[in-house]
């Protein structure tokens, strides 16, 4: 499985996966490199897995968050935030 590492992303209100490249603090869209029309990687893509957390890195001890997308690839994050797990009481 192919790994790429971020240091930041997010799944924002509607589920769209967005990630921070270069040390930028903007935030883009994922494009998907399957879809033949402008398609945006999301929870609605049956290949989109669960966030997980991973403990025990190459570096030491410290807490990741993965994503598996496309079936292949596995995404790992220095920071995450997942927009929805906000609730409206």
């Amino acid at each position: 499985m192919r790994q790429l590492y971020f240091e930041s992303g997010k799944l924002d209100k509607y589920g769209a996966l967005k990630i921070c490249r270069n040390n930028s603090e903007k935030y883009t869209e994922m494009e998907c490199p399957y879809a033949s029309f402008d398609a945006h990687c999301s929870i609605n893509c049956p290949l989109f897995g669960d966030p997980r957390e991973l403990f025990g890195s190459e570096k030491g001890y410290e807490k990741k968050q993965t994503i598996s997308i496309c079936g292949d690839t596995l995404l790992v994050f220095e920071k995450f935030t997942n927009e929805m797990d906000v609730t409206n009481g």
